[in-house]
């Protein structure tokens, strides 16, 4: 379990856009996030935190990403700035 993981003061959604945000190549020229993570990596990464499925964990938590995706960007025009 990593350190900044408290399951009792952080959301769900926030902790996969952090992990998402942590795994992605961070580009000084272009001042841009590039998302290097697919859903089947969060998948497992969200069975990692919570062995147990009845914790109720909902699909729409999961963020819509795929490799290769523009998560922030300088011009505010990543997905995860809109």
């Amino acid at each position: 379990m990593e350190w900044n993981s408290l399951p009792h003061r952080r959301s769900l959604k926030a902790r996969l856009r952090r992990y998402i945000l942590r795994q992605g190549f961070h580009d000084v020229i272009w001042a841009e996030t590039i998302c290097r993570t697919d859903k089947t990596e969060i998948i497992n990464y969200i069975h990692v935190i919570y062995p147990d499925p009845a914790e109720g964990i909902l699909i729409s938590d999961i963020p819509d990403v795929e490799k290769g995706l523009v998560l922030t960007d300088s011009r505010g025009r990543g997905a995860f700035q809109k």
